[in-house]
């Protein structure tokens, strides 16, 4: 039997993922994944960031009434290369598509033009989407080839990145000798990304692709600026929580891109932060609601 340090990252990623687990997400460790011929995640090469096998059979499920080739064109439009986009830009091309859903123009069986918009995810009815959890990811660069500890996929889209690191390492390391490589390294993951946790189980921030270390804010703050006298319980509950819709409170969307005000449920809206916006990230998907007690639950446990 192998020992496991309580204070090593390899604990810490342990209990993310059966937290992850406990929330309805399928997870797998890709360390050992197959690219190419027979793959085990569809990928042909780790320079792909989206499972578009996972995407295909979501655009299917959530558009039942749309022709094949119009969702087969809608694919091509999200994974396409954005490379000669700054990541800013990218990332609010992305976002737009999976709040709105992306409209395509395609010729019938009887050549006429027909256009149909293509839903990306189920903002409506959260259960329909997939959700699903990679650790020790694979992904490839101009530059390089990284692992990343934790990606977050809904409907194969990678909306989540998580980096780790032991207890007894600095938070800020994770932030300066990690993420700032990867940013550089395999910016195409960041394209889709919308929202970036760092942990060492001590301590957990949050925040977006153009965030600087000082505006990576602590959920436990966050959580009880927004929920105040109510926070215990909506941690308590949403720890405990078995309906299916707990999944999907990672699945909300900021309202414009100053990050200055969040949309819950896209009906009420909650204040600045303090002075601590997250930076000038573009429409990422986040909830707080169900975000910040993550944050919460990636601390030790006594």
């Amino acid at each position: 039997m192998t020992f496991v340090d309580p204070d090593s990252e390899g604990a810490l990623e342990a209990n993310t993922i059966r937290l992850f687990e406990s929330l309805g997400w399928q997870f797998a460790n890709c360390y050992h994944e197959i690219c190419g011929e027979n793959p085990t995640l569809g990928r042909e090469t780790t320079e792909q960031v989206v499972l578009e096998w996972k995407l295909k059979a979501a655009l299917e499920k959530l558009n039942p009434d749309v022709p094949p080739l119009a969702l087969d064109l809608a694919l091509d439009e999200l994974t396409k290369d954005r490379s000669i986009l700054s990541p800013v830009r990218a990332n609010q091309e992305v976002q737009e598509q999976l709040k709105d859903g992306i409209k395509v123009t395609f010729r019938t069986s009887d050549d006429n033009e027909a256009v149909e918009t293509v839903k990306i995810i189920d903002w409506e009815h959260p259960a329909n989407n997939d959700f699903f959890l990679a650790s020790q990811f694979w992904i490839s660069g101009e530059y390089g080839r990284k692992r990343a500890d934790l990606v977050g996929f809904v409907n194969g889209i990678p909306l989540l990145f998580i980096e780790l690191k032991a207890s007894h390492k600095h938070l800020e390391n994770a932030y300066n000798l990690n993420l700032s490589d990867y940013r550089s390294t395999i910016p195409q993951v960041f394209w889709y990304n919308g929202v970036i946790i760092l942990s060492n189980g001590s301590k957990s921030r949050i925040g977006s692709i153009t965030a600087g270390w000082e505006h990576f804010a602590d959920p436990i703050q966050y959580r009880e600026r927004l929920f105040g006298a109510q926070a215990d319980c909506l941690v308590i509950r949403d720890r405990r929580c078995t309906h299916p819709l707990h999944r999907i409170r990672f699945l909300s969307s900021w309202d414009h891109s100053e990050l200055l005000s969040v949309a819950i449920d896209r009906r009420h809206h909650v204040p600045e932060f303090g002075s601590q916006p997250f930076g000038h990230s573009v429409d990422p998907l986040l909830n707080f609601q169900w975000l910040d007690v993550l944050g919460y639950v990636l601390r030790p446990v006594a």
